[in-house]
């Protein structure tokens, strides 16, 4: 908790009218602080300015006043070149980027920054841009409860909300928000973990992914579910978790031949059914029995599927879409229904082989005939 009394950018002759440009007052304001930081208050009013808080422990309060772009870009920006900055709270702005080209709130490097209650609107860039600048991580960056809108004709490539980590880690999570006319991007060659919860989207795209490891949680859109793409893979290492049983509706991943490694899954925990998927380049990691190939609903960590085994066999093969990295994960099967009259012993499993390329299930007797018998499996790690 940020403590220390408030001073106020009136006090340092910020112009609550917008007339003037008040970004040197803000910065006075803000330098005006202990070096154990403190709060600014910025009373109702429109501020044009551009701002850049480079110091640790600081908490700007908007109270519903508009901060205006002075056509400097971003509005306003964390960043300290020397160093991290860290526990910064931005909260109860709204943002107005007046149809510029450009950035609404740009977190560069930073750790512990909450940006929260805001209506970021009309920045033709990204609405918040959330990066490092390559010598630097951005780890534990909250953005809640913000309405962002895209001016009447965002820029090539500009999102709602920008995740990319300059190269290095990021750590980001995401709640409650509601986006107009953007996409959620993604994108970075660093390893990002993004958590995703009661994202309100309308936009083609809810989710422009190039970058691992994004946790989904539940989704809204305020459109038809179909009417969009909930979640564009741009990239062969991304994982989709819905820890709520939320769904997923229309994945799509890249172009034919641009990810051959396969290296994307699709995990949910309650067995809720995936919505339709576009599985362009099979790049969906979902697993095939021998007689042909599903995307199953599966819970994290496990993987299940059905296979038979009829008349004369006495074994089955399933292979994997994508080889899992070693053997040594587990594989339980269990008889689950029949055709026609099985043998005696052919619902009994004797030896289950495994390799990283699949596993094949051996039985003690071929149901022979014209029977079969089939087995739910389950891999787990």
């Amino acid at each position: 908790m940020i403590e220390g009394a408030p001073v106020n950018v009136l006090d340092f002759g910020a112009d609550p009218t917008g007339a003037t440009d008040s970004t040197t007052e803000i910065d006075n304001a803000i330098n005006a602080l202990p070096s154990s930081g403190g709060i600014v208050m910025f009373p109702p009013g429109t501020y044009k300015c551009n701002i850049d808080i480079s110091k640790s422990d600081v908490c700007l309060i908007g109270y519903g006043a508009i901060l205006l772009t002075n056509t400097t870009n971003p509005i306003v920006q964390i960043y300290d070149p020397a160093g991290i900055v860290a526990r910064v709270f931005f909260e109860g702005f709204k943002l107005n980027g007046d149809n510029e080209n450009v950035v609404g709130v740009k977190v560069i490097k930073a750790t512990h920054v909450n940006v929260s209650n805001c209506w970021i609107r009309n920045c033709e860039n990204h609405g918040v841009q959330i990066t490092g600048d390559g010598t630097g991580s951005v780890t534990q960056i909250l953005v809640e409860n913000c309405r962002i809108d895209a001016g009447a004709s965002p820029v090539a490539g500009a999102s709602g909300i920008s995740i990319g980590g300059g190269g290095v880690a990021t750590t980001v999570r995401l709640w409650n928000n509601y986006i107009t006319n953007y996409p959620i991007s993604i994108d970075d060659g660093g390893v990002n973990t993004v958590g995703l919860g009661n994202i309100y989207e309308y936009a083609t795209n809810a989710v422009v992914s190039n970058g691992p490891n994004v946790y989904i949680g539940d989704w809204v859109e305020s459109t038809s579910m179909y009417s969009a793409n909930h979640y564009v893979i741009e990239d062969g290492r991304t994982t989709i978790i819905s820890p709520h049983g939320s769904g997923i509706a229309n994945v799509f991943q890249g172009a034919p031949g641009q990810f051959p490694n396969r290296q994307n899954r699709i995990l949910m925990e309650d067995l809720v059914a995936i919505g339709p998927t576009m599985l362009i380049d099979g790049g969906i990691q979902g697993y095939r029995t021998a007689v042909g190939g599903s995307v199953y609903a599966q819970t994290p960590k496990s993987l299940r599927g059905q296979v038979e085994i009829s008349g004369a066999n006495t074994s089955v093969t399933v292979t994997f879409d994508s080889a899992e990295p070693n053997a040594t994960y587990y594989v339980t099967a269990t008889p689950s229904s029949y055709v026609g009259t099985p043998a005696t012993g052919s619902n009994r499993i004797i030896q289950i082989t495994k390799t990283t390329a699949g596993f094949t299930l051996f039985i003690e007797t071929a149901p022979v005939g014209g029977a079969t018998v089939r087995f739910d499996w389950i891999l787990v790690r």
